[in-house]
């Protein structure tokens, strides 16, 4: 549909949002009703994304640390962009699978018709600023307004539709003199408002901050949801997201009866022997910025460092994506392979890398990273 959003206080990009939205509508909720136990197999899991060639990952994610899929089970036939859910024993490197089921194929994007398809005005963008100021009077503390769930533009139509959780009538004066003489859609029937969905947001942020869920960068307010994309969920996160009736949840992996502490190290195709610093968990948004040096080894500390070729001496550390391993090649030269394999560099190669500087100290106290060789750095790129 022709629109688009008005972000007035976004909570993490759009696209990743409506990404996030469309694989949660795509699924209904798995785990709970697996009959399935840990064992000398692995820990019992279920498994929801896409497959990939290397294996399974996260639906938004074509290429990843993948989980090598086992097993006596036929898998069945999934077409491009769909999901897949797979139950069984996972431990650390494949799983084994006891079931498997397709769920059904999402779309991507959001609808920005108008609520109202009586209406069409000839114009009237240039109210939208007002609109937003009567709006943001009921919200000087830029908490989320307390009545109105969403508001957004219709292109085809010209119209503004304002969507209400309560109290609509109370709004309306105001609103309809902010919009003359276009006319402005104004409908109430919004399960949450703006400033509820705010709030089971944050809550969400604090269980990640808590460690009780793992997020794995998409998630956000949506119109009348908070979509939430989790690298890793066990029963007892299910059951805090439950307490929050607005959240919509999907894990990559759920643990079916461990504590997130018990899941298996990741564990890629190669073993590496020089120290490097991973990501925990496979992010699907990522820091912008670029990085241009040239990678270095250092054989006394035995890890991998950037330089950006200055001559000021000063090292970089690497975050690299879960899975990543380096070891020397048969001529002794330090290799960086990705999980599945696949060479990402040598050492003293110049490489361009994506992402922004953290402090490495600071992801080290979080345990946000797996590693502790810093290799001498104080900030790191990932």
């Amino acid at each position: 549909m022709a629109g688009r959003v008005l972000a007035r206080r976004a909570l993490s990009p759009a696209a990743a949002i409506a990404l996030v939205a469309a694989m949660l509508a795509a699924c209904t909720e798995h785990g709970g009703g697996r009959q399935l136990a840990t064992d000398e197999r692995g820990v019992a899991v279920v498994i929801t994304g896409r497959m990939t060639e290397d294996g399974m990952c996260p639906w938004m994610l074509e290429a990843c640390a993948a989980i090598a899929v086992q097993g006596d089970v036929e898998l069945p036939v999934v077409a491009a962009g769909q999901m897949l859910s797979l139950s069984g024993w996972y431990d650390g490197r494949r799983l084994l699978v006891e079931d498997a089921e397709v769920l059904q194929a999402p779309t991507v994007g959001v609808d920005f018709t108008s609520m109202c398809p009586q209406m069409h005005n000839d114009g009237g963008s240039e109210a939208m600023a007002t609109v937003l100021q009567v709006l943001d009077g009921a919200d000087p503390r830029g908490e989320g307004h307390p009545d109105v769930a969403a508001v957004w533009w219709d292109d085809r139509s010209q119209v503004i539709t304002v969507w209400f959780a309560r109290n609509m009538e109370q709004h309306r004066p105001a609103l309809e003199a902010a919009a003359a003489p276009a006319e402005i859609c104004l409908v109430d029937g919004a399960p949450y408002s703006e400033r509820e969905l705010r709030s089971q947001w944050e809550r969400v942020r604090d269980l990640v901050d808590a460690g009780e869920v793992v997020l794995d960068g998409g998630s956000g307010a949506g119109r009348d949801t908070v979509d939430v994309a989790l690298d890793v969920l066990d029963q007892a996160g299910r059951a805090a997201l439950a307490d929050l009736p607005a959240v919509r949840a999907i894990a990559f992996i759920e643990l079916l009866d461990r504590p997130l502490d018990d899941l298996p190290p990741y564990r890629g195709v190669r073993n590496g022997t020089v120290d490097v610093l991973t990501d925990t968990n496979r992010p699907t948004e990522f820091m912008a910025a670029l990085f241009e040096g040239f990678l270095r080894y250092d054989p006394d500390l035995n890890c991998l460092y950037l330089d950006d070729g200055g001559g000021a001496g000063d090292r970089m550390a690497v975050i690299w994506p879960l899975g990543t391993v380096a070891a020397p090649d048969g001529s002794g030269r330090v290799i960086v392979y990705t999980a599945n394999g696949g060479v990402v560099a040598s050492d003293g190669d110049r490489i361009a890398l994506g992402g922004g500087t953290v402090d490495v100290e600071r992801l080290l106290e979080r345990g946000s990273v797996i590693g502790t060789n810093t290799c001498g750095a104080s900030e790191a790129w990932g």
